[in-house]
């Protein structure tokens, strides 16, 4: 939920409404009041950018987890407890 909570509150409308409510873009024009053309590209980049965002946190996440592994094997001194 991280990744989408970075995101502006108009792309998580987008992404709500098309992947948790099912929307067809047609619908999701409608609430949003703008053409379907329209909703399909800016779905298009919100999902682009989610995509980003998480691959981000992922990336922060794993570079955090080989950090704690490196600190737990420097301070036990214990290398094949890490493998």
């Amino acid at each position: 939920m991280e990744a989408l909570s970075s995101l502006r509150e108009n792309d998580q409308e987008l992404i709500r409404l098309s992947v948790w409510e099912e929307f067809t873009h047609a619908e999701i024009a409608e609430v949003v009041r703008t053409s379907t053309p329209n909703v399909a590209v800016r779905l298009h980049r919100a999902k682009r950018r989610l995509r980003r965002e998480f691959h981000r946190l992922m990336q922060e996440a794993d570079e955090a987890g080989q950090v704690a592994v490196e600190m737990s094997t420097a301070l036990t001194g214990d290398e094949e407890a890490t493998r």
